[in-house]
Order: structure tokens, then sequence, then C-alpha cells
């Protein structure tokens, strides 16, 4: 079950970012994104921080941009009502594909993620479903955020701090 749960653990933060870090408006303009994540297993075994960065560009209603956190990724969101997002990412290179739905009430943003993702583990690929849940708590530009990462044979919990620069879109 150990090597399980640090298996989860590896693939999580190898292909995709642990952190959300966004909030559901998309952006209006160009900006970018810099924090951490703080990563341990279930069992508290071990820790570790992640360097979290991401740059985006939107007009209000659409937003594209590629992050990362070890591996990186490419990713569209788009503005489905207020406060209500859908976000779609690919891992680069993947195999890792995710959706993100995503939604502010008030200073914070609840997200809720599901994955699919390959993994190489002693010559062959694995396929695995992954999930996540996260609260983003906004203060001006800093998010603060705790999430939990789940998948077939354990959970990860995590905490994310960083800090969202955006510049005005054209009008």
């Amino acid at each position: 079950m150990r090597k399980v749960g640090l298996l989860l653990l590896l693939l999580l933060a190898a292909c995709a970012p642990v952190a959300t870090l966004q909030p559901a408006r998309p952006a209006d303009g160009t900006g970018g994104g810099l924090g951490f994540s703080l990563v341990t297993s279930a069992d508290l075994e071990g820790i570790a921080a992640l360097p979290y960065l991401e740059l985006h560009w939107g007009d209000g209603l659409r937003e594209f941009g590629v992050q990362t956190q070890l591996g990186a990724s490419l990713y569209a969101k788009i503005r489905l009502d207020e406060g209500i997002a859908f976000k779609a990412s690919t891992g680069v290179p993947g195999p890792w594909y995710e959706g993100a739905l995503l939604l502010d009430a008030g200073p914070v943003t609840f997200s809720g993620r599901l994955a699919y993702a390959g993994v190489e583990w002693r010559g062959r690929v694995d396929y695995l479903w992954l999930g996540g849940l996260s609260a983003t708590y906004w203060y001006r530009s800093w998010g603060f955020e705790a999430s939990v990462l789940f998948g077939e044979g354990g959970w990860v919990p995590a905490f994310s701090v960083g800090y969202r620069l955006e510049a005005p879109g054209p009008k």
C-alpha cells in the first residue's frame, strides 16, 4: 500500500500541477502566477516542496495558458456563467488529460477535477483515473489553497500558496 501511495504522489507531482491556484473568472489580459505546494503522502511519511509557475492570456470569457509544477501542461478555461468556469488541460508530453470545474464563492474558489493519466512503470504504461478537490482563499492577489488528490491506491494532501499577477487587456 505504501508503494502505491508513493507512486500516486510521484505521478501527481511529475505529470500535472498539484495546485489549482486560479479563480473561476477567466483572465482579461496577460499575466502569470508564481507559488509552491507542500505535498505529503496520506501517512505523512515524507514531504516535498514543489514550485509552481503559470503564464496565461485571455479576453474575460476564455483563458489559455501554460503551467508547470515539475511537469508542464497546456490549458484552456471557458466561462460558463458568472463565477463558474470549465478548465481542460493536457500534459506536455502526455499522456495526461484533465477536466476541472471551478466555482467562485466570494473570496474562495472551489475546484473539482478529474484526470486520466498514463504512467510508465517497469517498461509498460498503466492508465489511471485520478481526481482532486481544492479550496483556495484569495486575499488580494495571494491564494492560499488546501487540496486533496486521490486515485487508485490512495490520496495525497497538499497545501499551496501563490501570487497571481494580471495585466488588463486592451479596451
